[in-house]
C-alpha cells in the first residue's frame, strides 16, 4: 500500500470514530487536487469527506468543492464526476436531492 492510501485507510479510520478534525486534515489535502485533477479514488473516499464537512460545519468548503466539480462536469461528464457532483448536492444547504438523485440514476444507466 502506498504512503498515500495508508493516508487516508487512516483518515477513514478517525472518520469511523468521529475524530473529524483529524481525518478533515487529510482528506482535505487530498481533495483539494480536484481543481487540477479527479482521480478515482476521490470517489473511494467521498462519503468520508463529506461527512467530515457536514460534521465541522464546513459550508464554505463545500460550496468551494461543489463550483469546482460542477465546472469540471460542465466539460467532462464521466461517471466519476457525476458521483462526486451527486455527493456534494446532498450536503449542500439546502440539499440538492432531485438533482443528486438524477445523476445517481444516470450513472446506473451508463
Amino acid at each position: 500500500m502506498n504512503h498515500l492510501v495508508s493516508q487516508l485507510e487512516v483518515a477513514k479510520q478517525h472518520c469511523r470514530v468521529g475524530d473529524f478534525h483529524k481525518a478533515y486534515r487529510t482528506l482535505r489535502r487530498y481533495y483539494d487536487r480536484i481543481p487540477f485533477l479527479v482521480e478515482n479514488g476521490h470517489v473511494q473516499y467521498i462519503n468520508y469527506f463529506a461527512h467530515c464537512l457536514a460534521e465541522l460545519g464546513r459550508c464554505g468548503d463545500v460550496e468551494f468543492y461543489l463550483g469546482e466539480i460542477r465546472r469540471r462536469h460542465g466539460k467532462n461528464s464521466s461517471s466519476t464526476i457525476k458521483y462526486l457532483l451527486a455527493v456534494f448536492q446532498c450536503i449542500t444547504d439546502p440539499p440538492e436531492m432531485e438533482k443528486a438523485r438524477d445523476l445517481f440514476e444516470a450513472i446506473l444507466r451508463e
